[in-house]
């Protein structure tokens, strides 16, 4: 895959208005959010010649640059994975190379902070996973090991980072009992508001947490480098569907019926 500059620039904007659109998401409750999700199904539905047409224009301009569009697609989520586990480094006085790491949660930030983690040299990267069918499509990627954290509970100390790209009380917990002591916790999800994180541990045993929102600009362009080398492997997992089933891809990925980590709208 080659990027020319036009087409990199053009992916650079595109993330500057996600993320200024993603800090206004924020600000609503996760029904909210959820209900969002409904409303874009439904505009679909309701106008699908009209998307369908721009959709097809901006493949095009994507393709003319020497960009697959399905890969542009996860320029984003991989972003906001790049800009956590950088954080996360900072706070942390270990190497990747002697440093274990756990990532809750096998969406599309979680799965990719655990590529990002494998692309930076860490060896050991646990990934836990409640759906079974997300599951299965991050055991495709190598050198990760996949858990059902419901039927293989996390260990306990064992970790000395974990990523919460879920950010639920139950993630939260966990991250709270795998933590080892002097160990981070980054925190990217933005589920539910509050409960589960253990201070008293995290008080006696020195523990960093600290929450991360987006990416900055540097982040985005050292994804769109990162994604055009190639270093973050095949990333196969996303699946394709015709835009014109949007709407049910939108509700499959609310309801948990989806697999993939990243489901990319084609025209």
């Amino acid at each position: 895959m080659t990027t020319t500059a036009i087409s990199e620039q053009q992916l650079i904007e595109m993330g500057q208005a996600a993320q200024a659109a993603s800090r206004e998401l924020v600000r609503h409750p996760t029904q909210a959010r959820n209900q969002a999700l409904i409303n874009i199904a439904e505009a679909l539905e309701g106008d699908q010649s009209a998307v369908l047409e721009a959709n097809r224009r901006d493949c095009q301009q994507a393709n003319a640059g020497g960009m697959d569009p399905a890969i542009a697609a996860l320029s984003e989520p991989v972003a906001t994975a790049w800009h956590a586990v950088a954080v996360g480094e900072r706070h942390s006085w270990r190497t990747p190379e002697t440093t274990r790491a756990l990532v809750l949660g096998g969406g599309a930030v979680g799965l990719s902070a655990a590529l990002v983690l494998r692309s930076r040299g860490y060896r050991e990267i646990c990934v836990a996973e409640t759906n079974p069918l997300r599951r299965e499509t991050a055991a495709w990627e190598k050198e990760l090991t996949i858990i059902d954290p419901a039927v293989e509970p996390v260990e306990e100390n064992g970790f000395d980072l974990v990523v919460d790209a879920v950010g639920g009380v139950e993630t939260r917990r966990s991250a709270s009992v795998a933590i080892k002591p002097g160990g981070v916790i980054v925190h990217i999800g933005l589920l539910e508001a509050e409960g589960g994180l253990d201070v008293r541990k995290m008080t006696l045993q020195e523990i960093t947490f600290v929450g991360t929102y987006t990416y900055t600009m540097a982040d985005f362009r050292d994804t769109v480098a990162a994604l055009d080398a190639g270093v973050l492997g095949k990333l196969n997992w996303i699946e394709k569907r015709p835009l014109a089933e949007g709407a049910s891809a939108f509700r499959d990925l609310l309801e948990g019926r989806a697999g993939a980590a990243k489901i990319v709208l084609m025209p």
